[in-house]
């Protein structure tokens, strides 16, 4: 992040040069993990949640033998929250959805034959707080679509450098002390309660992702999931 912020570009861990920074620093410690996995099972679907999600899935399908594909929950959790503002349930709802883990849009939302995009726009336009909607209603409105909230890196670059710039510490570094907190934590607590430092970020990807991909690999009851996988795949 903090690099990338002083070539006044937003700093990210899957976006923009962070993202590339990130995927030299991840790829030989995943790939150590998936030739582990063809060694011993070298059947089992290897689900990947690390970013930056598209570099790490291509390079595990190019590199080895493994069914990979990559997992994240930011797409649902966004649709979730922009049919929320308009009193609508996804089970009601039909969508389209194209793109990567945190570059994506919906290009298709509908109920009932009803567009509800100019609606959703609207909503997002007049909401108190637009930090989770960080595309501006008027740029979502010219895409025609309903954009994840990372894509505001390049629809509105100077704002979100200017939001970084001020925040009182890059957020790779409120997750790396929040995560050494959760370690001494758990190297002193004998009681085997989970430690309040976990109530500190939401962590939705286990309801929103895993758990559910989990249950239908597992043969379980089939899951609505978003997955980054090659093209035609």
């Amino acid at each position: 992040e903090t690099f990338a912020l002083d070539l006044g570009l937003a700093g990210d861990e899957t976006i923009g040069p962070g993202g590339l920074a990130g995927a030299i620093r991840a790829l030989p410690v995943v790939l150590m993990a998936a030739r582990d996995v063809v060694r011993v099972a070298p059947d089992a679907l290897f689900i990947n949640l690390t970013n930056p999600m598209g570099v790490l899935v291509r390079v595990l399908r190019e590199r080895t033998p493994l069914r990979v594909i990559g997992l994240c929950e930011l797409p649902a959790v966004t649709l979730d929250a922009a049919l929320h503002l308009v009193g609508y349930e996804r089970k009601a709802c039909e969508v389209d959805y194209v793109g990567l883990n945190h570059q994506g849009f919906f290009t298709r939302i509908s109920h009932g034959g009803r567009d509800l995009l100019p609606e959703i726009f609207d909503a997002i336009g007049l909401h108190p707080a637009p930090e989770f909607f960080r595309m501006s209603a008027v740029a979502m409105r010219r895409y025609g679509a309903l954009a994840l909230p990372y894509l505001a890196h390049f629809a509105d670059p100077e704002r979100e450098v200017a939001l970084q710039r001020h925040r009182p510490a890059a957020r790779g570094q409120e997750l790396n002390d929040l995560s050494s907190r959760l370690y001494d934590r758990y190297a002193q607590d004998r009681d085997g309660l989970l430690p309040d430092e976990l109530t500190e970020r939401a962590m939705p990807w286990f309801s929103q992702s895993v758990v559910p991909a989990l249950i239908e690999a597992l043969g379980g009851e089939p899951a609505e999931l978003y997955v980054t996988e090659r093209n035609g795949s």
